[in-house]
């Protein structure tokens, strides 16, 4: 979250950024930007641009660390705390042995329940997480979160008529409030069902009128479907109540960038852009726009300069690995530019076979191959949180299978945890 107005989930690569000078320093975050020249001769040709990250095994040591330092203490939201950072290196087994020893200690505790259902979700033991959702459900119908989760396991338990139910049941039921719209806008969306996206929105926007977050999501869903002009008016509203509302005004800058609208206007838009970089410089989306935008008016040392700045941020970008081998070959630094296009296919290889077996789970997440598959596909990109994840689950699934039992092993070996501590539910 980037402050109050800040956006989650949808929208967030169309958040587009600005056409400005970019000066790197490895050291530091990107400093200040400066107006474009119309000569770049003299701007420095970047020839060190990051390389791909290794593994995340360093990762997960540092944070099973802090998980150990905290999994005893008297307090439980130290223990929750803890389960929450099991879940972000994939350990869900003990996340579960966290939030269950919160449960004990105190039994009506409503976030832990709540996680716990999520867990359990993940793991894929649908039974146990609708019974906690559902009684969490009955407790408080005005609470958003067990309709999404209770949604989640029907769609897994492959019952899509009952997944629909329970989100038309948020809709009606949950509180009535501009952030569950979103959230359910959000749901909506990753569901592909851009009608029902809309009315949310428009639902949050009948309770809340003024509601920033209400606005700008609408503008953004009504940008993903080339509706211009109509989310054009949603943000000229919101920069006339407040000018400095960051997200609004990178959006607009791209729309009035955009090559496909009737009414650009590159002025406004580098003024915009130029006053958002002010609010937020640590935003990679800032220095992609900029490199495209340089890219334009053949400023291509700019241009380069811009795409290493988004690389020191986000290193694993396909897109910008190309167009930054691109602006090399404008730059006769063909060595340069072969290296870039030799990442960008690693990356997007990699991309394209996780997103292919993260689809097979999708279609089959009761099977226990499609989840040791996909672990093994993460674990060959260096992800072992995601592999351990995935084979928590499998395992789960498949206590007896000894191909999927002996993986689990190799892979604490690998963490150097102790599996005796860690045996499956």
């Amino acid at each position: 979250m980037r402050g109050r107005f800040a956006l989650v989930g949808i929208g967030l690569l169309i958040l587009l950024a600005v056409s400005i000078r970019i000066v790197v320093d490895r050291r530091t975050p990107p400093t200040a930007p400066t107006t474009p020249v119309a000569d770049d001769s003299t701007v420095a040709i970047p020839t060190s641009p990051p390389p791909l990250p290794g593994d995340n095994l360093q990762q997960m040591h540092d944070v099973d660390i802090q998980v150990n330092l905290r999994r005893s203490a008297d307090t439980p939201q130290i223990r929750l705390q803890a389960a929450e950072m099991s879940t972000g290196i994939g350990d869900l087994w003990r996340a579960e042995s966290l939030l269950r020893s919160v449960l004990t200690q105190s039994p009506k505790d409503r976030l832990a329940r709540l996680r716990l259902a999520d867990n359990l979700n993940q793991q894929v033991r649908l039974k146990e997480a609708r019974a906690i959702a559902e009684q969490l459900n009955r407790e408080d119908p005005r609470d958003l979160a067990p309709y999404l989760t209770l949604q989640s396991i029907a769609e897994k338990d492959k019952k899509p008529a009952e997944a629909w139910k329970w989100l038309e049941k948020a809709l009606n039921s949950a509180a009535q409030t501009p952030e569950n719209m979103i959230a359910l806008a959000h749901r909506y969306y990753s569901l592909n069902d851009i009608a029902a996206a809309r009315k949310a929105l428009e639902r949050g926007a009948a309770i809340s009128p003024t509601d920033v977050n209400v606005k700008l999501q609408t503008a953004i869903l009504e940008y993903q479907q080339s509706h211009l002009e109509e989310s054009r008016t949603v943000l000229e509203s919101i920069l006339q109540a407040n000018p400095d509302v960051e997200p609004a005004q990178r959006l607009l800058a791209g729309i009035l960038i955009n090559p496909g609208y009737k009414r650009q206007d590159l002025s406004r838009a580098n003024a915009l852009l130029e006053r958002a970089v002010a609010l937020d410089r640590k935003d990679e989306n800032v220095y992609r726009q900029a490199a495209m935008v340089y890219t334009r008016m053949k400023l291509y040392r700019m241009a380069s300069e811009a795409y290493v700045a988004f690389l020191m941020i986000e290193p694993r970008s396909p897109s910008v690995r190309y167009g930054l081998g691109q602006t090399y070959s404008q730059l006769s630094k063909n060595e340069l530019a072969q290296e870039q296009f030799k990442l960008y296919k690693i990356i997007v290889d990699r991309d394209e076979r996780i997103a292919s077996l993260s689809s097979t789970v999708s279609q089959h997440p009761l099977s226990a191959q499609t989840h040791a598959d996909l672990a093994a596909g993460l674990e060959q990109g260096g992800d072992y949180a995601g592999a351990l994840r995935e084979l928590q689950t499998a395992f789960g699934l498949a206590p007896n299978d000894p191909t999927i039992a002996s993986r689990i092993k190799q892979l604490y070996q690998r963490l150097n945890w102790p599996w005796q501590d860690r045996k499956s539910p």
